[in-house]
């Protein structure tokens, strides 16, 4: 779902230019901070503008941003859960959902993305 918060972060990567920034805006939200703090964080680490990133290098950031380690696991997910219904299971909590090619942030039960990767199989969570 478009909430404000992914909008106002869409907005700024737009006026920066920058494509495939799912993980920025992820990173940004989850360790609530400025998407440029993120944007440079993940670009000091390796990630080349308008191109992915691997989950080491946002683990890397979060540990920067946060000073806490964070870890992707996969080790809770039962069964083939999409974001849409993990996102339900999960309130009171604040995650990234790395699904193929895409990871989205929830938070409290609400998933902060666009939604078009809503309804696709769940490869991990980071906590």
């Amino acid at each position: 779902m478009q909430t404000k918060k992914y909008k106002a972060l869409e907005a700024i990567g737009n006026s920066m230019g920058e494509h495939n920034d799912c993980t920025v805006k992820a990173l940004a939200m989850y360790c609530n901070v400025r998407y440029t703090v993120a944007h440079k964080t993940l670009a000091d680490l390796g990630r080349k503008r308008g191109k992915g990133c691997t989950m080491s290098l946002v683990t890397q950031a979060i540990l920067l941003l946060t000073n806490r380690q964070a870890s992707m696991s996969c080790e809770y997910i039962k069964g083939h859960r999409t974001p849409n219904t993990y996102a339900k299971l999960t309130k009171g909590k604040r995650q990234m959902i790395v699904v193929r090619g895409h990871v989205i942030y929830v938070q409290d039960g609400v998933i902060h993305d666009h939604g078009q990767c809503n309804s696709r199989r769940i490869e991990g969570v980071i906590s």
